[in-house]
């Protein structure tokens, strides 16, 4: 990748050069260990790389709008738990008849972060929703806990890993709902924990 992202800048094909370097960071974040933390500015930055890589991909056929409170860069959180929710926006909302708008919103409040993320879809399925729902009510009851890696990192999965850090000390909620977006609908997840330090 870096050979490609050289020849790129040599020949001045700036976008090329770019998308290598972004590309090159998203690989070495998701390759740390996932049991490790990470930092909101990290996650974010992940998140970015993502986005800038879709926008380049898609075009004018999809749109990200960041509205982030920037003293949230130092919060510790789980590693990965924002920029699949992204991606599963675009692979599930996305449609060649209509342009995709994705909001990333995030925010403090009363001891808690939280991130929204909104698309304006076709929103959840009730069997979807319900899947999700009985899987996540499996393991609050106590279930085992599956193994948790990078394949199929869906939002049971980011549930999962937010329950495991924070404990009760969590939010996370799907919903469909009229979003603040252009073309308002579709899917609406927030996502949050405790800003306190973890002992």
């Amino acid at each position: 990748m870096t050979i490609i992202s050289i020849f790129a800048e040599d020949n001045d094909d700036e976008q090329v050069a770019s998308m290598c370097i972004k590309l090159t960071q998203m690989l070495q974040y998701i390759t740390e260990d996932i049991s490790k933390d990470t930092t909101f500015s990290l996650e974010l930055n992940h998140t970015r790389n993502y986005t800038d890589l879709i926008s380049i991909r898609f075009g004018q056929g999809i749109s990200f709008d960041y509205q982030v409170d920037p003293s949230m860069n130092r919060l510790r959180l789980p590693r990965l738990v924002i920029q699949p929710i992204v991606e599963n926006c675009v692979k599930y909302s996305r449609k060649p008849d209509r342009v995709l708008r994705i909001s990333i919103h995030a925010w403090m409040e009363n001891g808690f972060w939280y991130v929204n993320i909104q698309d304006n879809g076709d929103g959840f399925s009730k069997e979807a929703l319900k899947e999700i729902d009985d899987k996540i009510r499996n393991f609050d009851l106590g279930s085992k806990t599956p193994f948790l890696s990078i394949q199929g990192m869906g939002l049971v999965n980011i549930y999962l890993r937010l329950k495991l850090y924070y404990s009760d000390h969590f939010y996370f909620k799907l919903e469909n709902k009229p979003g603040q977006i252009p073309d308002a609908g579709g899917v609406s997840i927030t996502i949050g924990g405790n800003t306190h330090e973890r002992t």
